[in-house]
């Protein structure tokens, strides 16, 4: 869905050059884009406000637009500032959990070409259809959990979708919220932080097309009555990101992104009360476009 450059992005950027991978398939090669950049373990910034979130057995809800650097620049920033509160993390994200065995590796692993290469071969990257949750973004975001893996913090991944095609987009929703539930259940000391589509994100159900519809946040919270979530949505002032408009892999481009030009670089904002099933909102400033990983190949003639 579409809704809607600040210093918690920049570290997602990537270098021009790429490499091809993959040449012996009977196919053309995917394009595993160059390693991105990203800061090192443990430089957090400052969120005001932020910490103040994380307690033992709380959670955090971020949606997001897909397709953007500052969603998953903002969470891997997250992910730091809540290690270094001294609990235990698990990052939840809309991955599908077939890509758990890969995800784990690469996560334990040194980072070098060979694991790169091994993560980005499973089939959720080299989809044709790139959406958004392929992102080169989302790789720095896990490049990122995996430094700080490696520097002794205690910190998992847990991927909340699952690859078959649900019977209705309600049945994904409470796919992810049985996930979700999941993910708290095996971080009950610690703190889980959730990166999902801004309609997921929600934790009151309705959607503008359907007042009753069950979010994944709802379900988690019918699931788990009680449980200390906070839900942010994505603000921004504006730019542009890789979105696709279709079922058709064709429709993923680069698109031009209307926000809310008057608002402030960075920061979060509490509401008094739940709007839009969020409690409040997560400022990223200017959105700039995180196109794919991996290009996908194309079939001869496409």
């Amino acid at each position: 869905m579409i809704r809607g450059t600040n210093a918690l992005g920049r570290w997602a950027g990537v270098a021009a050059a790429s490499l091809l991978w993959g040449a012996c398939s009977p196919k053309p090669a995917p394009v595993v884009h160059a390693k991105p950049r990203v800061a090192s373990t443990l430089e957090c910034t400052e969120v005001a406000g932020l910490e103040k979130l994380f307690a033992p057995g709380a959670g955090l809800l971020l949606g997001e637009m897909h397709g953007t650097e500052q969603s998953p620049a903002f969470l891997a920033n997250a992910a730091c500032l809540a290690l270094r509160s001294g609990l235990p993390l698990t990052v939840a994200l809309e991955i599908p959990r077939e890509e758990t065995s890969r995800v784990d590796a690469y996560l334990s692993s040194p980072g070098g070409e060979k694991d790169r290469e091994t993560l980005l071969a499973g089939p959720f990257w080299r989809a044709g259809y790139q959406d958004g949750r392929r992102s080169r973004a989302m790789f720095a975001l896990l490049e990122r959990l995996r430094l700080l893996h490696e520097s002794g913090k205690p910190v998992r991944i847990e991927l909340l979708d699952r690859a078959e095609q649900p019977s209705s987009s309600a049945e994904r929703d409470r796919w992810l919220a049985e996930s979700l539930a999941a993910a708290f259940d095996k971080t009950p000391e610690g703190v889980v932080i959730g990166l999902l589509g801004n309609v997921h994100s929600r934790i009151r159900p309705g959607v503008p097309w359907d007042p009753e519809y069950p979010t994944a946040g709802s379900v988690l919270l019918q699931m788990r009555p009680g449980l200390p979530v906070t839900a942010l949505d994505v603000s921004y002032r504006g730019g542009e990101a890789w979105t696709c408009t279709t079922a058709e892999a064709s429709s993923c481009q680069v698109r031009p992104i209307q926000g809310r030009p008057q608002d402030p670089p960075q920061g979060i904002e509490i509401f008094p009360e739940v709007a839009n099933g969020h409690n409040g909102v997560y400022r990223v400033g200017d959105l700039l476009a995180s196109p794919p990983m991996v290009s996908a190949p194309r079939e001869p003639g496409a």
